[in-house]
């Protein structure tokens, strides 16, 4: 049963880091097209088929595009393992730890308390 139920987590979280490194990537490519496109006509001085008229401009836009976005979610991956997973990784091992507690009564099974004084 545990073990199932670990199982089932990290395969949530698995599909979570997924999903955020979909994100990421996307987020990267829209941000780069949106600073090469601007850099490439000028700051939007001309139109977008002047900008892309000859062969040379856009191997110039796919090759920027490219190392761009490849740079920008590499960091940003980089970035949240370091700060994120760093910090998460210190929390987890406290969970891991036995839990201390101390009661008046032991409950071995599932028995409904009625009366008694709670502290």
């Amino acid at each position: 049963m545990i073990g199932t139920l670990l199982l089932t987590m990290n395969s949530a979280k698995n599909d979570n880091i997924n999903i955020f490194y979909i994100f990421c990537g996307v987020e990267s490519f829209v941000l780069s097209f949106i600073v090469v496109f601007l850099a490439l006509s000028r700051f939007n001085k001309q139109t977008f088929i002047d900008t892309f008229d000859t062969n040379k401009e856009r191997v110039i836009f796919l090759v920027s595009l490219v190392v761009l976005s490849c740079t920008l979610c590499y960091s940003i991956s980089l970035i949240t393992k370091r700060l994120y997973l760093s910090n998460n990784s210190s929390s987890s091992n406290e969970e891991n730890e036995p839990i201390k507690y101390s009661a008046k009564l032991e409950v071995i099974e599932s028995i409904n308390l009625d009366s008694g004084d709670y502290e």
